[in-house]
């Protein structure tokens, strides 16, 4: 038994000490809105750019035979998935909420992917004529406040009636002052 945990713990730490050769980050000398040092359009775990295999969490499914990860695809080379909807949304192999490619945090349902590239993978959005005169990876027409706003009114309920009269709270302007208690119910016995 000891053998087998120490076999399993050596071999954990030679998989985390691998290196496939690839400094992995995010460049666009040529302003195309694809990264010139990653990409990995089809998903199969294979740099597009260096033909090396990169270290990732997801796994590879082909269902329709169309020579494509039915999980996971990178266009852009941001390390965002542009898939939607799939558990594998950002790459990042040792799970510490930092977009592998870029350095980037990410949460939940905000991914950063608009902040490289000419995919902005938060609202599903391809951006055909890239433009980046300032040289950030970001199309300059893209403001992150309004893609921010764009995700919260898809995917949040704006209706709040926290008083339960039926209309929306967050139209009804209050007077300013105290606060009147709920009303008391009766306890049942």
């Amino acid at each position: 038994m000891k053998m087998i945990m120490i076999m399993i713990l050596i071999s954990l730490l030679c998989i985390t000490t691998i290196n496939y050769g690839d400094s992995l980050y995010y460049e666009d000398k040529n302003k195309d809105g694809i990264n010139d040092l990653f990409r990995d359009v089809n998903g199969d775990g294979i740099n597009d750019i260096s033909s090396k295999p990169y270290l990732h969490s997801f796994k590879y499914s082909d269902k329709n035979k169309d020579d494509m990860n039915d999980f996971f695809s990178d266009s852009d080379g941001d390390g965002v998935n542009d898939i939607p909807g799939t558990p594998y949304p950002v790459l990042d192999f040792n799970g510490d909420m930092k977009n592998d490619i870029t350095g980037l945090p990410y949460f939940r349902h905000w991914f950063n992917g608009f902040r490289f590239g000419f995919i902005i993978e938060e609202n599903n959005t391809v951006i055909k004529d890239f433009v980046d005169m300032n040289n950030d990876g970001m199309d300059d027409r893209v403001h992150p406040r309004k893609i921010k706003d764009m995700e919260i009114l898809k995917n949040q309920d704006r209706f709040f009636d926290r008083n339960r009269d039926g209309f929306n709270d967050r139209f009804i302007r209050r007077k300013r002052g105290p606060v009147a208690p709920p009303p008391r119910h009766p306890i049942r016995p």
